[in-house]
């Protein structure tokens, strides 16, 4: 697509075209009447009555039209030749030795589930001798770094570097904002799932455990375990859940860039890439997920980086792309299991690439593709010794969601999977996630704005495959439903599809096609030299619609996402204030109880909350005894229960009926009041 800007005019490059060029009546674009109309059918969906669907989908088709026909008269990429690698590739078959070597090292230096020092030192030397072994070009050398970074004020004088350069920066401090704003409150309370990291990140930060693979809460990836001890250990960050959200949140700004630098890639057009950036910067569905304190913004971010590099490869036919790409591709596996299944949307890239190049003659090298393979492998031979070790943790997540290892098909399994698929299809507009921990109760996977650009943006990569035979618009077509495998194939748990967090390696293919439509309404099809007052006002309504999505956007996070959070997480921060309060005044830490209660409040986040991490003061099973042995303690007591836990409230007084109690009013919500049971201190007689 031909680049323009306002830059050009602000410049004066096209003042005089314009001047000479013939006067035509103004019209209102296609693309603008399109997108007005499918916003106007997505709003009806998603805050109209839903048994009037017939009256969006009637709009949704007229925008299609609209739209579809607009698409079809666009140019075509831009097919600019871009030289491959200097040097054809060469195969050191020494380093591939060696390589293999410190690979089969790695895999038995690295036992009893755990990285090992030497392990991950074979295995990183594996990993570059593997991957210099297949470098196209002289070895890189520490001096060209150099000569790159004095070469960068020159390359930044160039206004189009420079503008592009802002923009993605732009677009990286927006995600930032929405990221980090809040991220104390936003969300508030701690699960039990984040105790559990937080003990993990613990014995890592200590030094004390160096896992490969976690076997707990069902199996979990380790990358982001060690990212949060290094928080922890090396920059002076509390175990906390602060910790656990800042780290997955600036792991979420991470994937802007990626998924800036892949659309570009994909689609020869950086300010389509831009406006994808920003969309993703600012779309509720990566914020959520990176707020969470969770590994789930890994699965986005190595996949636009696997994703990047590979399509750059293929595209500029460069060996070293690939070589990259199949290194971040292996690593990617150590984020979150819903990159499990990018390898298959690489497999189909390399697909479609020959089968659309091969006419021209730029067909991959066998020896790349075994070098891609190879590459992917060794990342993987820590993975592959713990699943050969402990194979029951490894697969345990997969094995009882697509398995029935825990519970039966509601049908047959293709009933079930088409059924899921269905579903899933459905998630940019109309269904949504059930889990309060990622979603608001109803909320689709995109805001009403973005929803109706993911759909036309869909139809136009269509339009644009069936009329250019481009095969990078098949293959965002293609990888997209791939990339939604790991929330589809959830067939013995049925309701957890569509899930916004398995679902989370498609953020940056959704984002692209949903700036599709902003792309084409910025650069029109039929006459991209318009004067410049169209070029104004082009501008501006996309810049309008950008607007209106992130305000769109804002409210799901901190309004709708916010207040269901704190109506459906234990208010265990409020607990955790009284116990402070009380251990750092009258009382002490070990004279400072919690009664469990079914459903209630985690009491280990109740010490993390209190700032006393490791505290643990739970009273559980037969507590008329825990209280007889307590009573000739005569220091000053508190114990905390729930407020409907009357059993324990009887016992307490009955034990010390000098105490006092006290309900604490949530500010969460009513119904989440607790209580307290303070026993005074007993003074010795003299």
């Amino acid at each position: 697509m031909t680049e323009d800007s306002l830059w050009d005019w602000y410049s004066g490059k096209r003042v005089a075209a314009v001047r000479n060029a013939p006067t035509t009546r103004p019209t209102l674009p296609l693309p603008l009447v399109a997108i007005a109309l499918a916003m106007a059918a997505q709003f009806s969906w998603q805050f109209g009555p839903r048994d009037f669907w017939q009256a969006g989908a009637t709009l949704y088709l007229l925008a299609a039209t609209l739209f579809g026909l607009h698409c079809w008269k666009m140019p075509p990429m831009d097919r600019a030749s871009i030289g491959g690698d200097a040097h054809p590739p060469t195969v050191r078959w020494r380093l591939v030795l060696a390589g293999l070597l410190l690979a089969a090292g790695a895999y038995f230096l690295n036992s009893d589930l755990q990285f090992s020092l030497v392990g991950v030192a074979a295995w990183i030397a594996a990993l570059a001798l593997f991957t210099a072994a297949f470098w196209a070009s002289p070895l890189p050398r520490l001096s060209a770094l150099f000569e790159s970074l004095e070469l960068l004020p020159q390359r930044l004088r160039d206004p189009q570097v420079l503008l592009g350069t802002a923009g993605v920066a732009g677009a990286m401090l927006l995600g930032a904002f929405f990221r980090l704003h809040l991220l104390d409150t936003v969300p508030g309370e701690m699960t039990s799932d984040h105790v559990e990291k937080l003990l993990d990140v613990a014995r890592i930060a200590a030094g004390k455990f160096s896992p490969i693979f976690l076997p707990t809460n069902g199996g979990r990836e380790s990358l982001f375990f060690y990212i949060c001890a290094a928080l922890v250990r090396w920059l002076g960050f509390g175990l906390t859940h602060y910790t656990l959200k800042l780290a997955a949140a600036l792991c979420g700004v991470l994937v802007i860039p990626f998924a800036y630098l892949l659309a570009a890639e994909l689609t020869q057009d950086k300010r389509l890439a831009l406006l994808a950036a920003v969309l993703l910067a600012v779309g509720w569905w990566p914020v959520v997920i990176a707020r969470n304190g969770l590994r789930f913004p890994l699965a986005p971010l190595f996949t636009a980086l696997t994703l990047w590099l590979v399509v750059r490869g293929l595209r500029r036919n460069s060996s070293n792309d690939l070589l990259l790409g199949g290194l971040a591709l292996g690593l990617g596996f150590y984020g979150y299991s819903a990159f499990r299944l990018v390898p298959v949307a690489v497999a189909v890239l390399c697909l479609l690439s020959w089968l659309h190049q091969r006419k021209g003659g730029q067909n991959i090298p066998i020896t790349i593709l075994f070098a891609l393979t190879g590459i992917l492998f060794i990342g993987l031979i820590p993975m592959v010794r713990y699943a050969v070790d402990d194979p029951a943790a490894f697969w345990h997540r997969i094995i009882t969601r697509m398995g029935q290892a825990e519970v039966g098909y509601t049908d047959s399994a293709w009933i079930v999977f088409l059924r899921n698929w269905w579903n899933a299809a459905r998630m940019f507009s109309w269904t949504a996630d059930t889990a309060w921990l990622v979603s608001p109760a109803g909320q689709p996977a995109l805001d009403w704005v973005c929803g109706a650009l993911f759909h036309l943006g869909v139809l136009g990569f269509v339009v644009r495959y069936v009329r250019t035979r481009e095969w990078q618009y098949l293959a965002v077509l293609l990888c997209l439903p791939i990339l939604l495998l790991p929330s589809v194939l959830a067939l013995a748990f049925p309701v957890e599809n569509p899930s916004l967090t398995r679902s989370g390696s498609a953020l940056p293919l959704v984002f692209l096609l949903a700036a599709f439509p902003l792309r084409a309404l910025w650069q029109p099809a039929d006459n991209p030299g318009s004067s410049f007052h169209a070029a104004a006002w082009r501008s501006a309504a996309v810049c309008s619609l950008l607007a209106l999505s992130m305000l769109a956007n804002y409210r799901i996070i901190f309004t709708d996402y916010a207040a269901l959070y704190r109506l459906s997480a234990q208010n265990t921060t409020e607990i955790g204030a009284v116990v402070r309060g009380f251990a750092t005044s009258v009382g002490e830490w070990d004279t400072v109880w919690v009664r469990a209660y079914p459903y209630w409040v985690d009491t280990r986040a109740v010490g993390i909350a209190a700032g006393r991490f490791g505290w643990d003061n739970v009273i559980l099973n037969d507590a008329q005894a825990r209280l007889a042995e307590l009573a000739n303690d005569p220091r000053a007591k508190l114990f905390i229960y729930n407020q409907s836990d009357a059993a324990f409230q009887l016992q307490v007084q009955a034990t010390f009926p000098q105490g006092v109690e006290r309900r604490h009013q949530s500010l969460a919500v009513t119904d989440k009041d607790f209580m307290s049971y303070f026993v005074s201190p007993r003074i010795a007689a003299p």
